[in-house]
């Protein structure tokens, strides 16, 4: 074997045993501290839990349609931000080995594809295929690549073989004058000629020979090379970085430290310089010459670095030998939590200091300062004892810091003096809300009540019936002066002395505010719980929310910016919007809020802020915008801050159904209903046509926007079956699941994280071919031969028909007829259609009279009789009257049904006469009077007796009463006064002997009992009259207790005795 081969071998096997050993002893947490939280970068690392087929990445491009491609040991990968697809030998034949040494974009927007084996191309179309001729596989072991203006390639192997690819051919360029072992880097130069550089020499091709430009002394110093992006070279050796144009120096970086043993070296957008290194970490080098290395210990996935590179989005993306890949996006958010020095992470309030720093209040540890020194706690003066539960914390205008804590009250600190004031001063001790208004005063919510500051002097606040006002969640002030607080439940104004609760046009109550802000145009914005965000303005309420596209539901806090922006944080994370935008959309002149949902994929170390104290956000002097969150303070710079615009490019990557014809796959006694499932993957064809039958459509999407793919966005809409855009979230597949033959359209479009949408999107133009019974051909032939059939058909039914319906008609008047009953079936103007023979019998008229005539004059009563009918039930109408053709009139009951046929709907009444029914009642009453008269008979029979001896008593009275009048009579003078009373004793037994025949005279009477109310103590008292004496034969004594006041009760009074 040569050296040369030799040689190349070595190398390469250097290189994979290098990366194999960093993949074997680098586990997920192999030698890793805990993760510590980059103060500029958020740092991600995808390994092969996440789906990399290794832990390794060698090499990295994205091409124009977004996709990021990256080689590793173990195979080349595209990844669109969501998932990882992997191309090796097994799946692409055109690969020659898994393992991938670097790959090149070029001009033409071909995909070069290095590998252990040789190279391989993926054209822009999807096709994948072998650049070199049979024979020349052995040339193929790329290390670098060089493009020049033309398009023409610059190819240098490990064994340190230069080639020349444009187009199809290949040469091989005569060696530079060094050793065969040395292997080169490539690069352009200004003139748009070849250069390579090794540890030794940086040459020169003249389209001849390699003439050298310079050479080193220092053969073992770092090196290496990358192209600046405004032209010429940027060339590395030791400790000293130098920009090439035309072979001279233009600007020279001195490095602090070195760099490590180089693999890659490359420029950002920013001018920076990224040095990625096999043995310690990647460094980024700024023009200035200060350096900064990631390494395993803070945050990069693994000391070996393979490659440095930056994506469309400004993303860099590190790539190593054992740590899988990383990518670093600058964060948006600052966070100053735990790590960064605060005892305790639950932040509850902040606000900016005098002396520029941030005051911080959190619930536990109290209140800290951040400055330029860092995190401290906040100094307080001698004897002032804050409250440890810090919950709101204010500095006002006259330079005094106000703090408020938990069962504590408040505390101001002047200078080097504080001032308590005990929570029976301040509302309470559970200061929640501290305000400043404009003329200076100091408004202080303590959880039960609400005091101010005004003028050296802490008053409470009363409501408007004189009593402590209950509590308040937040103050505001409008701009005529007059102050807003929000209690639980409402919203309230100051006018005058006095505070009035908000509520619009319509007199509704505007509820409770977690944040007020007022505008120059005299609008109040509220911040709510679950509502979104409240605009009231001269009584009008307007809302901002959900159905606008706001993204979060609460709103806890705002703070304008100085370029006119709202900053709002909530419990999901934080909302930025332009104010013109949230005002139109207000106004109801724009329907959707472009804005940004800003979250931990921005820096926020939660998405939860903190709500319902206040101040919870606050602007610095310097423009910052600082938030209190569960998790520390987060800080903003809006003036840093760059709506990522580019929208992300949108592809169609697989379109898959459930295909109805066997699978070549399948078992040949598989049963018919079996179906096979059919994949289409990119490149798909143009306008794929599905074959019949086919059903669970199924197509995968994506959208390439790397900064959080998370918050990427779609909609889709199905032309043929969707009227409007459907939104699909964060979701990627969309699945139809019976589709009827036709053609279609799938739209997506797709919003990055800033809410920056891909208007134009992609279509995917699909059709489901039909089934022979589905075409229009066979339709028509079916349609016509349905028509014939359904001609010939519809005569046959409706001549059956005609015969159905006249037995129906002459079995219903069969039926008619032989029912004993009248029967008479009425139309919808009340004439008589059908009569039966008992309707001629009952109303003695023939029924050729009847037909036609009306049925009024055979039943006076008619209209008002079936007014009370019911169509859908049979009713039976009693006490009518019906009239014969002779004019008498005699009693009826009908009975009514309702009934409809093809000719209308009608009436069907069926009629009884009562007249002998009433003849057979009014007999059966005689008969019942008689036996009533017979039975009292027979009662006045056994009381005989006890009426003998009730009549002796009147009547032995009268007698003796009698003989005594005769003797006072026959005196002289004669006593008158005696015998009048003697005489009024006769009438009186004389009367009782006569109630007592009256009673014996009713019982015997005879005839009808007409039941009339009576008093039943006084029957009760007349019955136990008739049989006193039979009670007093028996010695029977008997008491009687009768209620006053009871109510009549309707009988016969003698019955009543009888019983």
């Amino acid at each position: 074997m040569s050296g040369a081969v030799l040689s190349k071998w070595v190398t390469i096997l250097g290189a994979v045993l290098f990366g194999a050993r960093d993949a074997l002893h680098a586990g997920p947490d192999a030698g890793k501290p805990p993760p510590v939280a980059d103060p500029e970068y958020l740092i991600e690392t995808w390994e092969t839990e996440q789906g990399l087929p290794e832990n390794s990445a060698t090499a990295m491009v994205q091409t124009p349609d977004g996709y990021l491609w990256f080689g590793t040991f173990n195979g080349l990968v595209r990844f669109d931000g969501a998932r990882f697809v992997v191309f090796d030998p097994s799946n692409t034949p055109a690969l020659p080995s898994a393992g991938v040494v670097n790959l090149h974009l070029d001009r033409s927007e071909r995909l070069w594809i290095s590998t252990y084996r040789g190279l391989a191309i993926l054209e822009p179309d999807g096709r994948w295929r072998r650049p070199w001729p049979a024979g020349g596989e052995a040339k193929d072991s790329i290390r670098s690549f060089a493009e020049d203006s033309r398009g023409t390639l610059l190819l240098t192997s490990f064994d340190g073989e230069v080639l020349e690819c444009s187009g199809e051919s290949v040469r091989s360029l005569r060696p530079p004058p060094s050793r065969p072992s040395d292997s080169w880097r490539a690069y352009v130069g200004t003139d748009d000629r070849w250069r390579l550089m090794n540890n030794r020499t940086i040459v020169r091709w003249d389209g001849r020979a390699w003439l050298v430009v310079e050479e080193s002394a220092d053969l073992d110093a770092t090196y290496g090379c990358a192209p600046a992006r405004d032209g010429g070279a940027w060339i590395l050796r030791g400790t000293e970085i130098r920009k090439l144009r035309n072979d001279k120096t233009v600007a020279t970086i001195r490095l602090p430290e070195p760099a490590g043993g180089l693999w890659s070296m490359f420029e950002d957008t920013s001018g920076d310089l990224w040095l990625a290194t096999f043995d310690r970490g990647v460094c980024r080098v700024s023009p200035d010459g200060r350096m900064r290395r990631w390494t395993i210990a803070n945050g990069l996935g693994y000391d070996g670095a393979r490659f440095a590179f930056e994506d469309h989005e400004g993303n860099l993306w590190i790539g190593t030998s054992g740590g899988g890949l990383s990518r670093f996006r600058q964060r948006r958010f600052h966070m100053f939590g735990v790590e960064a020095g605060l005892a305790e992470r639950n932040v509850k309030s902040v606000w900016p200091a005098p002396d520029g720093s941030m005051l911080v209040a959190t619930y536990g540890k109290g209140y800290f300062r951040i400055g330029a020194d860092g995190v401290r706690p906040l100094a307080l003066p001698d004897g002032a004892k804050p409250a440890g539960y810090a919950q709101s914390v204010l500095a006002d205008r006259a330079g005094r810091i106000w703090l408020g804590g938990y069962q504590r009250g408040a505390l101001m600190l002047d200078g080097d003096r504080a001032t308590h004031f005990p929570p029976d001063r301040t509302g309470g001790g559970n200061i929640i809300a501290l305000f400043e208004d404009s003329r200076g005063r100091i408004w202080i919510s303590g959880g039960d009540g609400v005091a101010v500051y005004r003028d050296g002097q802490l008053e409470e606040i009363t409501s408007n019936d004189g009593d402590p006002w209950p509590e308040a969640h937040c103050f505001g002030e409008d701009q005529d002066g007059a102050i807003w607080m929000s209690s639980r439940d409402a919203v309230y104004r100051q006018d005058g002395d006095r505070f009035v609760e908000i509520k619009d046009r319509d007199g509704r109550a505007v509820g409770a505010a977690l944040c007020l802000e007022s505008t120059p145009d005299g609008s109040m914005w509220m911040g709510t719980r679950h509502r979104g965000l409240l605009r009231w303005r001269a009584g009008q309420l307007d809302t901002v929310d959900a159905r606008h596209g706001l993204p979060v539901r609460s709103i806890y806090g705002i703070v304008p910016d100085d370029q006119g922006a709202w900053w709002m944080s909530s419990d999901s994370g934080v909302v930025r919007a332009r104010f013109d935008d949230l005002a139109a959309v207000a106004d109801g002149s724009a329907k959707t809020l472009p804005c940004q949902h800003l979250d931990t994929a921005d820096g926020l170390a939660t998405p939860d802020c903190t709500g319902e104290r206040q101040p919870v956000c606050a602007r610095d002097p310097a423009g910052r915008i600082w938030f209190a969150t569960l998790k520390g303070a987060a800080v903003i710079d809006p003036r840093r801050f760059h709506v990522n615009d580019l929208p992300p490019p949108v592809r169609i990557e697989e379109l898959a159904f459930v295909d109805p014809r066997p699978s070549q796959d399948m078992p040949d006694d598989a049963s018919d209903g079996v179906r096979s499932s059919s994949r289409l993957t990119l490149p798909l064809p143009a306008d794929p046509v599905l074959p019949a039958g086919s059903r669970q459509v199924s197509v995968r999407y994506t959208a390439m926007s790397f900064a959080a793919p998370a918050k990427v966005h779609f909609q889709i809409r199905l032309d043929g079956l969707d009227d409007q855009w459907r939104t699909a979230g964060n979701e990627r597949t969309a699945t139809f699941g019976e589709l009827a033959p036709g053609s279609y359209v799938l739209r997506v479009r797709a919003a990055n994280n800033d809410g920056v949408w891909n208007e134009a999107g992609v279509a995917l133009p699909f059709a489901i071919e039909p089934h022979l019974w589905e075409t229009t051909w066979f339709r028509s032939a079916l349609l016509a031969g349905l028509i014939a059939l359904g001609a010939g058909s519809t005569w046959f039914v409706a001549h059956a028909r005609a015969k159905r319906r006249a037995a129906d008609d002459e079995r219903f008047r069969q039926v008619v007829e032989t029912t004993p009953s009248a029967i008479v079936m009425i139309d919808q103007d009340r004439r008589v259609v059908l009569v039966n023979s008992g309707a001629e019998r009952c109303f003695g008229t023939r029924r050729t009279e009847m037909l036609g005539a009306g049925i009024d004059e055979f039943i006076p009563d008619w209209t008002a009789a079936a007014g009370n009918g019911s169509r859908d039930r049979a009713v039976v109408i009693h006490d009518l009257a019906g009239r014969r053709r002779d004019g008498t009139v005699f009693p009826i009951d009908v009975q009514l049904g309702s009934m409809e046929n093809p000719s209308g709907a009608f009436v069907l009444a069926c009629i009884t006469d009562l007249t002998e029914r009433q003849r057979i009642e009014q007999a059966l009453a005689r008969q019942r009077d008689e036996l009533a008269h017979l039975s009292r008979v027979t009662t006045l029979g056994e009381l005989s007796g006890s009426m003998a001896h009730e009549l002796n008593q009147p009547l032995t009275s009268i007698l003796s009463n009698a003989q005594a009048a005769l003797r006072f009579l026959d005196r002289s003078p004669v006593d008158l006064g005696e015998v009048r009373e003697i005489l009024d004793d006769i009438v009186t037994q004389d009367k009782r002997a006569g109630d007592i025949i009256l009673r014996l005279r009713r019982l015997l009477q005879k005839g009808e009992t007409q039941p009339q109310p009576q008093d039943i103590g006084e029957v009760l008292h007349e019955s136990l009259k008739l049989v006193r004496a039979d009670l007093a034969a028996h010695q029977i004594s008997l008491d009687v207790d009768v209620a006053p006041d009871l109510p009549p009760v309707l009988g016969d009074r003698v019955q009543l005795q009888q019983v």
